[in-house]
């Protein structure tokens, strides 16, 4: 994968090296294809670039040893922050979590794409717990959209 713009392609490698040889839950291909799905969820390269990055690096503190000083260091505070509000804590409850991301809106829109491309995985693949997800994902998706319209 190639990005015309070089903050999404340095994103891109980051990440990728971040996550290594993760695999992805449902298609077995390696984790850096579902960064990808939610980074073109978001509107991909003509989406604001800042965005980008955001959808790019979303797991990274979740799912990987990086730390959020190394994503300021390699990008800026505002991504890093994004990224920070989307990595939850496993001591915060699933769905305060979710309610907490309404104060950071890119983080927002990276989440509903997460959620989006999770649950258009999760109906297609019907694993074992996907039942339980696809509640998960589509509560989560009301939370965020309920939150957006009490912000205007």
């Amino acid at each position: 994968m190639t990005f015309s713009d070089q903050r999404l392609e340095k994103a891109y490698q980051f990440a990728k090296e971040a996550h290594g040889d993760q695999k992805d839950r449902y298609e077995n291909h390696l984790f850096t294809s579902h960064v990808v799905k939610v980074f073109e969820e978001t509107g991909g390269e003509n989406a604001p670039a800042d965005l980008g990055m955001i959808a790019l690096l979303h797991d990274v503190l979740e799912k990987t040893s990086v730390e959020a000083q190394e994503i300021t260091e390699e990008f800026d505070e505002t991504i890093s922050q994004s990224v920070v509000d989307l990595s939850r804590k496993p001591t915060t409850p699933y769905f305060d979590y979710i309610r907490d991301l309404s104060s950071n809106p890119r983080a927002v829109t990276v989440k509903r794409a997460d959620l989006n491309v999770n649950l258009n995985s999760a109906q297609k693949m019907r694993l074992p717990g996907d039942p339980e997800r696809i509640k998960k994902y589509t509560q989560a998706l009301s939370l965020l959209k309920s939150a957006e319209s009490h912000e205007r």
